[in-house]
C-alpha cells in the first residue's frame, strides 16, 4: 500500500520546538543506519522488547491487519550479535503496510531489505540469525538512543534523524480524504444537486503567537505578505472595501512564474477577537474549468508551542469535478512554504502586529 507523504524532521522540530524542552517531543540518538529504499517514513509506534529472539516480532507484524502505515520499535538490547530482521520479516512487514521499523539492533539480508519499499533503521548489520523460542514483550515502554518511547506513540524518520512524540505532530496537514456534500434536490421536476468538497488543507502547529500570525495571514497580507513573501505574492490590493472586513475584495496578482495570473477573494466571516476567517474565491485562473468558488476557513488557538493553525477548504465544483490529491497537494505544498516564512518573518521582527 502507498504511504502518506512523511512529515519532515526538521519541520516538525521548528514548529514544535517547546516540546523539545518538555520531553513531549524527543530526538533518537545518531546511531542507526538506513536501509530500505524509503528513507523517510511516519506513523503509530508499536513497540516489542525482546533479546536475540524475534518470535514477538513476527507476531507484532502480522497484528497491523488493517495495513495502516505504522511503525515497528524493535528494543533488542543493542545486541550486535544476531539478526532481529531479516529479507523475509521485512518482506512480512512490507505486504502488511508497516511503514517502517527501528531496531535496537542488527538486522540481515541487506542486499535483498535495500530493494525494498519500505525503510529501517538498525544499529548495523549480522548474518548470525536470531533464535526463535517465544521470549520477549509487545506493546510495552522501551528505552534506548537517549529516549523512551511508548507503544501508541508517532515516530517520524528521514535523512536528519528520528523523532518520537506523544502524539502525531503535522506541519503539512493531514492525508487527502476529500468529503462529498450534496445540496438541493433530484425532483423530476427540474431540481438537482450541487456538489461540493470538503477538505483540511493545513493542520499544524507554530511557535509564533497566534493574532500576530492571524495579522501577518489576513489582517495586513496586503502589506506583509508581498513584501516577506514575494515568490508568491506580487501584489494584493482592495478592489471592494478598505479594510478586511465582510463584504471586502482583495485582487491577489502572482509573479510571473506562478501557475496562475490571479484570484480575487471575498471575506464571508470574521471574528478578529477569535482569531477566525472566512473567505471565498470568487474569481480567477486559480479556480480553472473545475471550481465555482472556493470557500476557505481559517480558524488560529493559542496552543502549547505557540498557536495551532487549521485550514479547510470547500471545493464547489462545476459539473462534476473532483479535487484531486495533486490539487491539493500544490495548495499545501504552497501554504507550507508561505506560513514557513511568515512564522520565521514575525518572530524575527517582534515589533511587528504586538
Amino acid at each position: 500500500m502507498a504511504c502518506p507523504k512523511p512529515t519532515e524532521t526538521t519541520d516538525v522540530c521548528d514548529a514544535n520546538s517547546p516540546l523539545l524542552a518538555t520531553g513531549e517531543l524527543r530526538v533518537l540518538n545518531q546511531i542507526f543506519k538506513p536501509y530500505g529504499l524509503r528513507r523517510a517514513f511516519s506513523g503509530r509506534v508499536v513497540t516489542v522488547k525482546s533479546f536475540e529472539d524475534n518470535a514477538a516480532v513476527v507476531e507484532a507484524i502480522f497484528e497491523n491487519h488493517l495495513r495502516e502505515p505504522k511503525v515497528l520499535v524493535i528494543d533488542a538490547g543493542g545486541s550486535l550479535r544476531r539478526s532481529m530482521v531479516g529479507s523475509i520479516i521485512a518482506q512480512m512487514a512490507h505486504d502488511m503496510g508497516w511503514a517502517g521499523i527501528v531496531v535496537n539492533g542488527c538486522i540481515r539480508d541487506i542486499d535483498y531489505i535495500n530493494a525494498m519499499d519500505i525503510g529501517i533503521r538498525a544499529l548495523g548489520c549480522v548474518p548470525v540469525r536470531s533464535s526463535k523460542k517465544g521470549g520477549g514483550e509487545k506493546h510495552v515502554t522501551v528505552q534506548f538512543a537517549g529516549a523512551l518511547i511508548r507503544d501508541g506513540e508517532w515516530l517520524c524518520a528521514d535523512n536528519s534523524g528520528i523523532l518520537v512524540s506523544n502524539f502525531e505532530l503535522s506541519v503539512l496537514g493531514p492525508t487527502y480524504r476529500p468529503i462529498l456534500h450534496k445540496n438541493g434536490t433530484n425532483s423530476k421536476d427540474g431540481g438537482h444537486y450541487y456538489y461540493y468538497y470538503t477538505h483540511t488543507i493545513a493542520d499544524y502547529t507554530s511557535p509564533a503567537e497566534p493574532h500576530r500570525l492571524f495579522a501577518a495571514h489576513f489582517l495586513d497580507d496586503h502589506n506583509f505578505l508581498p513584501k516577506f513573501v514575494p515568490e508568491s505574492y506580487e501584489s494584493i490590493e482592495y478592489v471592494v472595501g478598505e479594510s478586511t472586513a465582510v463584504g471586502s475584495i482583495k485582487l491577489i496578482k502572482f509573479p510571473q512564474g506562478n501557475p496562475f495570473k490571479y484570484m480575487k477573494n471575498m471575506v464571508d466571516e470574521i471574528d478578529n477577537d477569535n482569531l477566525y476567517i472566512k473567505y471565498t474565491t470568487i474569481e480567477g485562473d486559480i479556480l480553472g474549468d473545475k471550481w465555482d468558488h472556493i470557500v476557505y476557513e481559517v480558524k488560529i488557538e493559542p496552543s502549547i508551542t505557540g498557536s495551532h493553525f487549521r485550514m479547510t477548504g470547500h471545493y464547489h465544483a462545476k459539473k462534476d469535478a473532483v479535487p484531486t490529491e495533486e490539487d491539493v497537494i500544490f495548495g499545501q505544498d504552497e501554504l507550507k512554504h508561505i506560513h514557513k516564512i511568515v512564522q520565521e518573518s514575525v518572530m524575527l521582527n517582534p515589533q511587528l502586529y504586538v
